[in-house]
């Protein structure tokens, strides 16, 4: 969890988090964050399975509309993309979380209302040693222009209905 806000200008500048201090290898996975941004087209949090490009584990950014997308590695340098219905990219501070079940689904969350369920499948557990990138893909790109707070992962799933976002997370 970052704790607070931290402003991306969209240009340059990332926060790399150590991979051996995350989440190694979990079946169950929870990440949210608070999100405040007009811009779109930018990568939010990024976790690789290495430093090869497309090699993703997780990956959370947001399309040209504003949309959060998840993207989840295959295990064999494939990924595919699931859009949240919901658009961040308004000023606003938004609370933004998604669960994931290895092999199972994952369920996008907006200001704690739950969007329908999503199948999915995953070939490994989800994490690994590689870096985490917070503003940034691979710590070279796709930069995000915006506020982040409160960033969090769980090795659990936090959420299954609909819920009021913890005020000691708001920024």
């Amino acid at each position: 969890m970052l704790g607070r806000s931290v402003d991306f200008d969209g240009v340059s500048g990332c926060i790399e988090v150590a991979g051996e201090t995350l989440l190694t290898s979990v079946a169950k996975l929870t990440v949210e964050f608070w999100i405040r941004t007009t811009g779109g087209a930018a990568v939010l949090l990024d976790r690789r399975v290495s430093t090869a490009p497309g090699e993703t584990d997780w990956l959370v950014s947001l399309d040209e509309d504003g949309h959060p997308v998840l993207f989840v590695g295959n295990g064999s340098g494939g990924q595919s993309g699931h859009a949240m219905k919901a658009q961040v990219a308004d000023g606003a501070w938004h609370h933004v979380a998604l669960t994931i079940s290895q092999g199972n689904a994952f369920r996008w969350y907006f200001d704690g209302k739950p969007e329908a369920p999503v199948s999915i499948s995953t070939a490994k557990p989800l994490g690994n040693s590689m870096p985490l990138y917070v503003g940034c893909g691979g710590g070279t790109s796709d930069w995000f222009g915006g506020k982040l707070d409160s960033v969090r992962l769980s090795s659990q799933i936090r959420y299954g209905v609909e819920f009021t976002p913890e005020a000691s997370l708001a920024p």
